[in-house]
């Protein structure tokens, strides 16, 4: 058995978002989301973070490390995020606004994560190069993944324009709540570490949206595997923090 597993969270990784979840209400889902997050936290810095090593992560595009450390049955996948400080957040690929087609919910466990929420209004299929520029619209793609770390971007033409109605910041030991179609996007400082850990539900949706400006836009994006000295660097900043 390893260290987890006396939480119920047992070997596995983000397929369950293949699994649509049936009669999951969010409330249930983050009142016990966050006991187990709470109750999981020590064990996750004392007897993960120290041998991070032997667990394979990727970059995600929103400029974090991402771990999987297993799935709980009736919660979803638990996963260790990393905002190492010192390491640039902007690339090619992102960070972009974005939404889940689960809900997700998330502890942190040292820095502080903070991000900005959106409300969107659908524009609809846009041409006019010049309206799309004036007006701050991003085009909408959605997400398929495909095998090695590869995430496929589908769109139909359409654009949203986002605007920002909350910036949140969660200080250490303090947990917030993503909701279903909640549009945000990741703003960790680069001089700053920060360190979360997640529990993503059963999927309610069947695709993630990514808005992305249409001078960026690629026809896919990778999850680049985590060099192993990165992975020490992030070691050695959550043990010292």
């Amino acid at each position: 058995m390893n260290n987890l597993e006396a939480f119920g969270i047992r070997p596995g990784n983000d397929k369950r978002h293949l699994i649509m979840a049936v009669n999951l209400q969010a409330e249930d889902f983050f009142r016990d989301a966050e006991v187990l997050l709470s109750d999981v936290a020590l064990t996750v810095l004392e007897q993960v973070v120290p041998n991070l090593e032997a667990h394979q992560g990727r970059w995600n595009a929103g400029g974090f490390m991402a771990f999987p450390l297993g799935m709980h049955d009736e919660l979803g996948q638990l996963r260790l995020h990393v905002w190492p400080k010192g390491i640039e957040r902007e690339n090619s690929e992102g960070p972009n606004i974005h939404n889940h087609a689960w809900l997700l919910s998330s502890r942190v466990l040292a820095g502080v994560y903070s991000d900005t929420l959106y409300r969107v209004e659908d524009h609809g299929i846009v041409t006019d190069k010049e309206l799309i520029k004036t007006e701050g619209l991003l085009q909408v793609f959605e997400t398929r993944r495909e095998p090695e770390g590869h995430n496929a971007l589908i769109t139909e033409g359409s654009f949203m324009k986002p605007i920002p109605i909350l910036n949140r910041e969660t200080p250490a030991e303090r947990t917030n709540r993503t909701y279903l179609e909640m549009y945000h996007v990741t703003t960790v400082p680069v001089e700053q570490l920060a360190v979360t850990l997640i529990l993503d539900s059963p999927a309610l949706a069947t695709t993630t949206k990514i808005l992305i400006d249409s001078a960026r836009i690629k026809s896919g994006r990778s999850r680049k595997v985590i060099d192993l000295s990165e992975i020490v660097l992030a070691k050695e900043q959550i043990m010292h923090s």
